[in-house]
């Protein structure tokens, strides 16, 4: 369904007017979830602005139309020549432009507008805010009305017992069907909602059903959506350049997974210290850690539990303790390939580095021309509240890992390395079919050009210590069950001590009350939340965890 909205709705929802605020808030909301598809004449978007010309300055009024455009398309409109228009209030090119004419021309069903009378020789019908709810309503239920007269709507214990019965039993699901989200909401097959404060582990950094992010997914497979790496495409140079650019390093390679760019860079590292000696090789990482489950990330991962029936393991790797610099001074050496850590361990509970620990890691590894390779997999893209996680800590890997989140929902991997160490590989050393895509790296593009914004970063600081400092006052209220609160920007952990509840019990009983969150190694309750989250949606959860602790 297609609307042409008049200006009077879009000022209801900025201006907040009481009484006919919620009908047309409603109406843009539709258009925001794409739930029907939202149009604009050009002389609305300028009557729109002459109105708020003294409320606003040229900036804010630039933001409003950026704005304005993730919600509604502008119809029949140079972008630039309207822009201009709106910062100089020039509006004589759009004065002609009748809202009537631009419904037809774009196909709309309905004019949505306050003043029906205006409208009363349209060719398109024109109806209220109110009205218009009524029809959508209508429509909606007369189409799932003749879904379930055409083909039996399947129940979630249907799809639970279909899974079951076809798919790899690897998983331990829990006992609901996701079926869409909207921001940093999730609904299910029977329209339940949930808050989701888990981001498909990392990964949704926008939330979901971002508009400008379905929007160039849409476009991007409408053009190409794969042709290999034996050609050149311009998502995938543009990826690449803004990576380098934000990571100091120097040349980036893409994958489709965390642990492709994890196995990536082992083999980079390895291939760049043999040019100095042939066995130097070994590869330290820590206990606790999780960078993958292929064969040799698994192996790099320091927990047993998931190296048990995959032997032989292969050989080279060591372990230490995280955030213990004597024993990895004891265990390094000239023969030391390199030392791969998370910036911020997540799957292993949330730990960041102390005591300039990673500083230490640092010079160890300059000392015995050993890498230093940063897996940010789950730290990075802004979570930490910096683009990389390293940069909290003053400094510079050798290769850097990315993956869930640099896509905002679509599959990619990347690793990122001095041009040093990019010497070591040539043409058929390394490489991948499917890796940098254009359909994935024009999903990363809007992330790269999204999350690295300072106001960005700075919103995520911001909710991320408030959210800390809830989950303190909750760890003072219930010091039996929360023994610490850890972490950094909105990747935090609580650990649960003699809890009254398990880990797993704890995230059940959120999950029935309309919050997702996660356990990790049993003991650790982990928020890893999309990117975009309010105070309001962190005082929603905590009320939610404080209902199911107490």
């Amino acid at each position: 369904m297609k609307i042409l909205v008049d200006s009077n709705v879009i000022l209801d929802v900025l201006l907040m007017r009481e009484g006919v605020l919620s009908d047309s808030y409603r109406v843009i909301r539709l258009c925001s979830e794409r739930e029907i598809e939202g149009y604009a004449a050009a002389h609305t978007v300028t009557t729109l602005f002459y109105i708020l010309r003294k409320d606003f300055t040229p900036d804010e009024r630039r933001e409003m139309l950026f704005d304005l455009f993730t919600v509604l398309k502008i119809s029949s409109v140079d972008f630039e020549k309207l822009l201009s228009a709106i910062l100089n209030f020039d509006f004589k090119d759009f004065e002609d432009c009748v809202q009537d004419e631009c419904a037809a021309a774009v196909g709309a069903d309905f004019i949505v507008t306050r003043n029906v009378k205006d409208f009363e020789n349209a060719k398109i019908p024109a109806v209220t805010p109110e009205d218009f709810i009524k029809i959508f309503d209508s429509q909606f239920e007369n189409a799932k009305l003749d879904l379930e007269s055409d083909k039996k709507m399947e129940t979630q214990e249907e799809i639970f017992t279909r899974d079951n019965n076809n798919y790899l039993p690897v998983f331990n699901r829990y006992k609901i069907v996701l079926e869409r989200g909207a921001g940093a909401y999730l609904y299910d097959i029977n329209d339940k909602r949930y808050i989701d404060f888990l981001a498909g582990i990392a990964v949704n950094v926008l939330g979901h059903n971002y508009k400008p992010l379905v929007d160039a997914i849409s476009q991007q497979a409408a053009k190409v959506i794969h042709v290999s790496n034996l050609y050149y495409t311009e998502p995938q140079a543009a990826a690449a350049e803004k990576l380098v650019k934000l990571s100091g390093l120097d040349r980036a390679f893409f994958a489709n997974s965390g642990a492709e760019a994890n196995e990536g860079a082992i083999k980079i590292a390895r291939k760049y210290a043999h040019q100095f000696d042939a066995e130097k090789s070994q590869i330290i990482t820590a206990w606790d850690s999780f960078h993958g489950r292929t064969l040799a990330t698994l192996t790099a991962t320091g927990q047993p539990k998931y190296h048990k029936g995959f032997e032989p393991l292969p050989g080279g790797f060591d372990y230490v303790h995280y955030n213990d610099i004597s024993e990895l001074e004891e265990k390094i050496s000239d023969k030391t390939c390199a030392v791969m850590l998370e910036t911020i361990q997540g799957e292993g509970g949330v730990y960041p580095p102390k005591d300039n620990y990673l500083q230490k890691v640092r010079e160890l590894c300059d000392k015995h021309g050993a890498l230093l390779i940063l897996d940010e997999i789950q730290a990075g893209i802004g979570r930490s509240g910096k683009f990389f996680a390293y940069e909290k800590y003053g400094i510079k890997p050798d290769i850097v890992t990315l993956a869930k989140g640099l896509a905002g929902g679509v599959p990619i991997g990347a690793f990122i390395c001095t041009e040093k160490v990019a010497q070591a590989f040539h043409a058929g050393d390394h490489g991948t079919t499917f890796g940098g895509n254009p359909l994935a790296c024009a999903a990363a593009n809007v992330v790269l050009d999204t999350v690295p914004n300072e106001k960005f970063l700075a919103h995520v600081e911001e909710v991320g210590k408030y959210f800390k400092e809830k989950l303190i006052e909750l760890q003072q209220k219930y010091p039996d069950q929360i023994s610490e609160v850890r972490g950094e920007g909105l990747i935090l952990g609580a650990q649960l001590s003699n809890s009254k509840k398990s880990g797993v019990e704890i995230v059940n009983e959120c999950m029935k009350r309309g919050a997702i969150i996660n356990c990790t190694v049993g003991t650790v309750l982990r928020f890893i939340p999309p990117l975009i989250i309010t105070n309001e949606q962190v005082d929603e959860v905590t009320k939610i965890l404080d209902e199911v602790l107490e």
